[in-house]
């Protein structure tokens, strides 16, 4: 569970909203303060539903609306089905894409000299897509 970026992306969203809507202003030093904690709370994070709600009341804190936790935490448990969600899906596609990317690049070690680009859905300098599938098949 270290590749969260859907949670990392999403605490700092949910502190935001609740200080915005409680009229609270948040300084420059605050924000960032909860961007380095929610990447690192994010690498520890259990992929569980709802286990985030745990995490805010530290970024509550953190961004100086602590008195603000209770109700912000009640707010943000309605709203956290979809957010989880969410989440989910920015979490899944990333792992897809650098599993991709991960896999081309090894196809291209293993054969240098076969003609390939980088990424699935580019075609190579000089080919059309129908190369590139048969030259990554060819690899398999």
């Amino acid at each position: 569970a270290i590749n969260m970026d859907g949670t990392a992306l999403g605490f700092p969203i949910m502190i935001g909203l609740i200080a915005q809507l409680n009229d609270e202003p948040l300084d420059f030093g605050k924000i960032i303060i909860v961007l380095i904690l929610s990447i690192v709370i994010s690498v520890g994070t259990a992929p569980i539903p709802n286990v985030g709600m745990v995490y805010l009341t530290m970024l509550f804190e953190a961004a100086g609306i602590g008195h603000l936790a209770g109700e912000g935490i009640a707010t943000l448990f309605v709203l956290d089905w979809l957010v989880d969600r969410i989440e989910t899906t920015v979490n899944v596609t990333s792992d897809q894409y650098v599993a991709k990317m991960t896999d081309v690049l090894d196809l291209r070690r293993d054969n240098p000299k076969k003609k390939t680009c980088c990424w699935c859905c580019m075609v190579p300098p000089g080919g059309d897509q129908t190369e590139y599938e048969q030259t990554e098949t060819e690899m398999m």
